[in-house]
C-alpha cells in the first residue's frame, strides 16, 4: 500500500539505512547456510523459555489452554486516548456562552469563509520522530464545499491526495487507496468553513478564561453528535484563535495535541496563520510554515477529478 512504501522511506532515513538495503537483503539471506541458521537457532530458540501467544475474542475460544502453560490474559484492545482534563457537563448557559465567543471571533477575524470559493495554501512542513526530522514540501488546493487536492513532496516521492464530494483516494508510487465517507468527513471536522456552513452539525460549550504567557484566552469545547472533539482558544485581545487541542495521530504517535498557531496574516477577510507548531507530550512533532496563500484564484478542473476503473 502506499503507506507501507512511505514507512519503508521514513524507516530508511529515520534509521540511517543504507540506501540499497532492501534491494540487497535478498542475496545477503541467500548467502546464509544450513549451519548459519542451525547454530542460531542453537543460541536463540530455548524451549522452556517459549511462549505462546494466542489471540482472539475470548468467547471464540473454547479449547482449554491450559496444556500449553500458565495461562495469562491480556487486554489487547486499542482504547482511545483519554483526556486529560474532564469536561464538565454542559449546560443551556455554557452552550449559549460558548456559541457567542466563538462565532463573535469568526465574524471578527475570518468572515471571508462566507464568501470564500477557492483557496490554495503552499508550505513546508517539519515532521520530528524520536532523534531524526524530516521535511515534506505540500500544496493544498480547496474547491469549497467538498474539493480537495493536496500534493505532498517527500525524500523524491509524490503523494497525492483527491477529495470529491463524498468521493476520494490517495496515490503513492502508482498504487491508489480508497477513501472512506468516514476518512474525509473526519479531515472535514473542525474546520472553520465547514463550521459556518453546517448548522446544527457542532454544539459549542464555554470551558473557561485561563492565561497562557501572559495572554487571556477563552476556551471552547466544540464537538458533534459521534466521538469527535475539538477545543479551540481565543485570545481575548484580538479574538483569534491561537491555540487548538484535538487528538492527533502523527507518525504512530496518537493522543491529544496540542497547535499552536501564531504570525497571522490577512486576505480576504480570512487571518492566515504562517506558524504552526503541534506539540504532544510537551515534545514538538510538527512544525509548519505557510510560504504563500491565494484566495479565490481560478483552479483547473481535473485536479479533482476522480478516476475509475
Amino acid at each position: 500500500s502506499p503507506e507501507k512504501v512511505l514507512n519503508n522511506y521514513v524507516e530508511k532515513e529515520f534509521y540511517g539505512l543504507d540506501k540499497g538495503k532492501y534491494e540487497n537483503l535478498v542475496n545477503e539471506i541467500r548467502k546464509v547456510s544450513a549451519e548459519d541458521v542451525r547454530e542460531a537457532a542453537q543460541k536463540y530458540l530455548i524451549p522452556e523459555k517459549m511462549i505462546v501467544l494466542v489471540v482472539g475474542t475470548s468467547k471464540n475460544i473454547t479449547e482449554d489452554l491450559s496444556g500449553l502453560g500458565k495461562v495469562q490474559k491480556i487486554d489487547i484492545s486499542i482504547k482511545p486516548p483519554v483526556v486529560k482534563e474532564k469536561i464538565p457537563e454542559a449546560t443551556s448557559s455554557s452552550l449559549k456562552k460558548g456559541s457567542k465567543v466563538f462565532f463573535t471571533s469568526l465574524k471578527k477575524n475570518y468572515s471571508g469563509y462566507n464568501s470564500i470559493k477557492t483557496s490554495i495554501k503552499v508550505m513546508d512542513v517539519n515532521i520530528t520522530l524520536g532523534a531524526r526530522s524530516f521535511v515534506l514540501d505540500q500544496t493544498i488546493s480547496v474547491e469549497y464545499p467538498d474539493k480537495v487536492y493536496a500534493e505532498t513532496k517527500v525524500m523524491g516521492m509524490t503523494m497525492k491526495r483527491v477529495v470529491n464530494g463524498g468521493k476520494g483516494y490517495t496515490s503513492q508510487m502508482g498504487q491508489r487507496k480508497e477513501l472512506t465517507i468516514e476518512e474525509i468527513d473526519k479531515s472535514k471536522f473542525g474546520g472553520l468553513y465547514d463550521i459556518l456552513h453546517t448548522k446544527g452539525k457542532y454544539k459549542f460549550q464555554y470551558l473557561k478564561e485561563e492565561i497562557i504567557e501572559g495572554k487571556t484566552f477563552d476556551i471552547v469545547y466544540i464537538f458533534d453528535s459521534g466521538d469527535k472533539w475539538l477545543k479551540v482558544f481565543i485570545n481575548r485581545s484580538n479574538g483569534l484563535i491561537e491555540i487548538r487541542e484535538k487528538i492527533e495521530d502523527i507518525g504512530g504517535q496518537k493522543g491529544v495535541g496540542r497547535t499552536f498557531l501564531s504570525d497571522f496574516r490577512k486576505h480576504n477577510g480570512i487571518f492566515f496563520p504562517y506558524k504552526t507548531e503541534i506539540f504532544m507530550k510537551n515534545k514538538k512533532v510538527v512544525d509548519i510554515t505557510l510560504k504563500t496563500v491565494s484566495v479565490n484564484s481560478k483552479l483547473d478542473k481535473n485536479l479533482f477529478k476522480i478516476e475509475t476503473d
